[in-house]
């Protein structure tokens, strides 16, 4: 079975980290551009959220909070990080994304650990994905905690951190949300997991009109690739399982340079981290004038 994915304005696409994109790499000019920045990854036990830890502490962030339901997966993730930047701190928080009190710890403590009027940078890559059902066969629990991780688990992040994000600093903060090509597809047995992701697109435009300017906030939506994770695979029919071609490297790097202040034009978007970067710059006046890469209905 194949399936038929309009690429837009974006011809080439990567499945692997790049040197555009890799902090490793001198001329990508990312190197340092994490440096005094707290950085907060849901969903960083394993996978994308572990790459993206990685991939931050390459460019030297100060701060590093991992947080995930299971304690024994952060533990890893620390020494993959101290191995990568022993300067870095960081901070594991067994958190479950959905329960509002331990969403105001994990916010509470990477606030405590951080100065003042530091940078923050938030990735909500938590997430969870059934496998396929339809909407008559689903189970009304399993359906709503979809949407409990997915939608209500990126609002309490992003609810708890506004606070600590000082307007008055003149480095933006960044909330990068993972959302997934499936927000741009209606496919049989993922009513709840494709409907979550879009209305993360929808979240993040959100977050962007009411807090940008207030907060020196830039947001984006991102679809982190094909990656095959368990969750990825529980969530896709098994034939389509030929698709997950993508290495969870490429949306850290991809993060880190979304996190650059190289691509603030394109706040409020929703962008695939697939799409070559260059490409990206090239078509920003069109992006932007068109007002493109939003998720709406179109009458």
């Amino acid at each position: 079975m194949s399936i038929h994915i309009p690429t837009g304005l974006i011809a080439h696409t990567h499945h692997d980290i790049y040197p555009a994109i890799d902090a490793c790499n001198p001329s990508s000019g990312l190197g340092d551009s994490a440096v005094d920045r707290t950085v907060v990854i849901t969903g960083a036990g394993r996978g994308i959220g572990r790459s993206i830890a990685l991939n931050y502490a390459k460019a030297n962030a100060k701060i590093i909070v991992i947080a995930a339901r299971t304690a024994s997966q952060l533990d890893e993730v620390e020494i993959a990080i101290k191995a990568v930047n022993a300067a870095c701190t960081v901070l594991k928080h067994p958190t479950d994304i959905s329960n509002e009190e331990s969403v105001k710890a994990l916010i509470a403590a990477a606030a405590a650990a951080s100065a003042p009027n530091a940078p923050y940078t938030l990735i909500n890559n938590a997430a969870h994905a059934p496998p396929p059902t339809s909407i008559l066969d689903s189970d009304p629990k399993t359906w709503k905690q979809v949407w409990d991780v997915n939608v209500f688990g990126t609002f309490l992040t992003a609810h708890y951190l506004l606070p600590h994000l000082s307007s008055t600093n003149p480095t933006p903060h960044y909330i990068i949300n993972v959302s997934s090509i499936g927000s741009r597809l209606t496919r049989q047995g993922l009513s709840a997991y494709q409907s979550s992701k879009t209305a993360i697109n929808r979240f993040t435009d959100f977050l962007q009109l009411e807090h940008g300017e207030s907060h020196n906030l830039v947001t984006f939506a991102v679809h982190p690739g094909t990656v095959p994770t368990e969750l990825g695979k529980e969530c896709v029919p098994e034939e389509l399982h030929h698709l997950f071609t993508d290495s969870p490297e490429l949306m850290g790097g991809f993060s880190v340079w979304l996190g650059s202040g190289k691509v603030d034009w394109a706040k409020g978007r929703y962008l695939e981290c697939k799409w070559d970067v260059d490409e990206i710059l090239a078509v920003k006046e069109k992006v932007v004038s068109s007002d493109m890469w939003k998720t709406s209905v179109s009458i």
